[in-house]
């Protein structure tokens, strides 16, 4: 007969799962570093995050894993609390999680919570807290994280951004003035920031130079196209034989200058066949129901 050691199977299982889920957390993103703690619960029923997640800057949580086994009387209430207080607050939870046994035997449970990326300066002291009757054995609390390697850009010269924070962080700390030496750990990166500087103060001038000259040029156009003072012999190549050209296709208006347009008298050819012209009996009319209405508008306002 063979015998099954079913924590074995359990802590295989669950450390699989833990693998698992750092691995999905990974692929969503390259531009983070995932992580799992070792097992936080480990000496003590309360701990100090200080001494499980790593100090990188900029850190976040984004799961709690716990395993644990409870033994207890069925009939006893019992309730097990497992989480982290708020940095600095003794009675505020950030991350809280509860097992309700009352009325339940013993037994070992294993629990993923997944979590919104809580920033480790936010988590305080974590702990697994007993209400009621009951005892906690083999306790197992692990914590996803990730955090950016390039969260602060001088971390390594392989950050975005790197040269022009070293930049400033020379020069708030006065050091572009007192430059460092050959040897000095910086001194290549700041060589390098330095030119950078230099370079970027060069195409920015040049760049101010050509809009100049390019809005001077085309000012001095819209002059001589207001003033028509061009000196063809300025003009070279193509443009001074386009401008001939069509100059050339021009047509002479002195012939139209001299035309004379024949004038004379024009008689009218509508001839009225009555001396008078009878009136618009139509309009009379209208005229008159417009003075009507008026009268009846006007007496409103008399009586």
């Amino acid at each position: 007969m063979v015998k099954i050691d079913y924590r074995t199977i359990l802590n295989r299982l669950f450390g699989a799962v833990v693998l698992w889920v750092a691995f999905c957390s990974y692929s969503y993103s390259n531009d983070y570093t995932y992580g799992t703690t070792n097992n936080a619960a480990a000496e003590a029923l309360n701990w100090s995050m200080q001494d499980v997640l790593p100090p990188q800057a900029g850190l976040q949580i984004t799961g709690m894993f716990y395993r644990y086994t409870m033994e207890k009387d069925p009939a006893a209430d019992a309730k097990v609390h497992i989480g982290n207080k708020e940095a600095g607050k003794t009675d505020t939870w950030i991350i809280r999680e509860t097992d309700d046994w009352s009325g339940l035997p013993g037994n070992t449970i294993n629990r993923l919570i997944r979590l919104q990326g809580i920033p480790r300066d936010l988590v305080g002291d974590g702990s697994i807290e007993i209400e009621g009757q009951g005892s906690v054995n083999d306790p197992s609390v692990f914590y996803s994280y990730r955090y950016d390697e390039c969260y602060v850009p001088l971390t390594s010269p392989d950050c975005p951004g790197y040269l022009d924070s070293l930049y400033d962080w020379l020069k708030a700390n006065g050091l572009l003035d007192n430059p460092p030496q050959p040897g000095d750990p910086y001194y290549d990166e700041w060589v390098q920031a330095t030119l950078n500087q230099e370079s970027e103060e060069a195409e920015e001038e040049e760049e101010n130079k050509d809009n100049e000259d390019l809005e001077e040029e085309e000012e001095n156009e819209r002059i001589i196209a207001l003033t028509g003072d061009i000196d063809i012999s300025e003009l070279g190549g193509t443009n001074q034989e386009k401008i001939l050209s069509e100059l050339n296709n021009v047509q002479n208006f002195d012939n139209y200058y001299k035309q004379q347009i024949p004038g004379g008298q024009y008689n009218d050819v509508v001839v009225l066949q009555d001396a008078t012209l009878p009136d618009n009996r139509r309009a009379l009319s209208n005229l008159a129901r417009d003075e009507k209405h008026r009268q009846m508008v006007r007496s409103q306002y008399e009586n």
